[in-house]
């Protein structure tokens, strides 16, 4: 994955006309709120709850869409379908892949926040 690429703060900032500092919040927020929706994810699967599992990729999904994290966004949608089909068990490679998203975007804010200290 492409960290520069995939996490455009500049690219987002002008497609939602908003600032460097409340992009930089947005991001900081969806790191947030995706790792929780993840936990929730690694909580239900053993469970068999494909609902909840639906749910948490699901808004992780409209998040990542929203700023254009596109393969975040394509590792919750797949998870989703695949619990909407009730085939939990082939969800292990879509959380991974999901997890593997949400800590490139972790590296990248930290970084980003190196980038910007004097």
């Amino acid at each position: 994955m492409n960290t520069r690429s995939q996490f455009d703060m500049s690219a987002v900032s002008a497609n939602l006309g908003l600032g460097q500092e409340q992009i930089r919040e947005l991001f900081d927020l969806f790191l947030e709120e995706g790792l929780r929706h993840l936990r929730t994810i690694d909580e239900a699967l053993p469970a068999a709850d494909a609902q909840r599992v639906q749910l948490a990729a699901h808004t992780i999904k409209g998040g990542a869409a929203m700023l254009g994290f596109n393969e975040i966004e394509a590792s919750a949608y797949n998870l989703e379908r695949l619990a909407r089909e009730q085939h939990l068990a082939q969800a292990s490679p879509s959380v991974a892949t999901l997890r593997a998203g949400l800590q490139s975007l972790a590296d990248y804010l930290g970084a980003s926040a190196k980038d910007t200290r004097p």
